[in-house]
């Protein structure tokens, strides 16, 4: 009898307790952090629960997705890569597997990026995912439709190109483009780390029809990937995918976003004269400068585009290129008052005076 006591004594003994066994991590509140767009507390206070939970997945999850949009890809692939590695086939591996796939494709690695998003597109392991993964399959040229379509590359680009353009001339598109890189990153001081991807099509119609895209051009510079027609400036969407690796603004306003792209799209043309004949065909008087910096709707998207494109080349002739790039930074109007000064008011009613002058 004393031999089975002392033997559940030992037992007891081994058993872990309430003590040894961290109690399961609270999330509360941290998916909100994110969906909130607080990506940063998120993560922080994620962080300081993995110290104890350091095999908790959700955290791991989260953490992955919180370092991927704060641009932290490399600490970003640590976590996800444990939520897919003999793990089984949730949300949590279909989300993960997800994001691995866009930091795959943002090192120019399409084959493991394929692989991966066409997992989860065909997994359906949920609906959401699985019609995620389908759309960026489709928005980074990677799915069946584009499978013969040709593709150059260049030193800082990856041009993938619409079969309708074979007979042109493809070798100097990419050229010309290389070249348009090299000019627009030294205006601004900086580029992206990896190859800008495009995707060019034949037309509108060809997007929509074979896409669903309503319209070209446009950049998501947040994945260095531009969709552009043939037929359009050279620098436009550069500038987006450049402005926002080189200056990383803290916030951005239409004007100025758009009137740094539209005076470096490589055209040469006189921005002013451009917006002054914008607004005649449009029937608009004058311009409000203010109400435009803070209300992009304040004109339609004809007119206000050359607007926006004068303001800033009447800034680089006047202020110069530091105090320009210093405005896409941080793009408001409240921002520009302090950078200024007292001197801005009179730079916008001299700006409007010259939009506004008949002739």
């Amino acid at each position: 009898m004393k031999h089975l006591a002392l033997l559940a004594l030992v037992v007891l003994l081994s058993l872990p307790t309430l003590a040894d066994e961290p109690a399961p991590a609270d999330h509360s509140g941290l998916w909100e952090l994110y969906s909130a767009g607080q990506k940063q507390q998120a993560h922080d206070q994620a962080a300081v629960l993995l110290a104890d939970h350091p095999d908790d997945r959700d955290l791991r999850h989260l953490l992955g997705r919180c370092l991927f949009d704060l641009g932290d890809e490399d600490a970003a692939r640590e976590h996800l890569q444990f939520c897919v590695t003999d793990a089984p086939h949730d949300w949590r591996y279909a989300w993960s597997l997800f994001y691995l796939g866009g930091i795959a494709v943002t090192r120019g690695d399409d084959a493991e990026c394929r692989r991966m998003w066409t997992e989860v597109r065909d997994s359906g392991i949920t609906a959401n995912v699985a019609k995620a993964a389908a759309s960026n399959l489709k928005a980074f040229g990677l799915d069946e439709t584009f499978a013969d379509w040709p593709v150059r590359d260049t030193e800082h680009l990856h041009l993938v190109f619409s079969p309708q353009l074979t007979e042109r001339d493809l070798d100097e598109f990419a050229r010309v483009h290389e070249d348009a890189w090299h000019t627009i990153t030294e205006a601004f001081g900086g580029h992206p780390e990896y190859r800008t991807r495009y995707i060019v099509w034949f037309d509108d119609a060809e997007a929509q029809r074979m896409a669903g895209i309503p319209s070209l051009g446009f950049a998501k510079p947040e994945h260095n990937l531009i969709h552009c027609a043939w037929q359009q400036t050279v620098g436009h969407e550069l500038t987006h995918v450049v402005c926002y690796h080189a200056l990383q603004p803290v916030e951005r306003t239409g004007l100025i976003n758009e009137g740094l792209a539209v005076a470096h799209d490589l055209t040469e043309r006189d921005q002013l004269a451009r917006a002054r004949a914008a607004m005649k065909d449009a029937g608009v008087a004058a311009v409000d400068l203010g109400q435009c910096w803070n209300d992009p709707r304040c004109l339609e998207s004809a007119v206000f585009y050359p607007v926006a494109g004068a303001w800033i080349q009447f800034l680089l002739e006047r202020k110069g290129r530091e105090t320009v790039l210093e405005l896409g930074r941080n793009q408001t109007l409240a921002h520009a008052e302090a950078v200024i000064g007292l001197e801005l008011v009179g730079l916008m009613e001299e700006f409007e005076g010259k939009l506004n002058a008949d002739g």
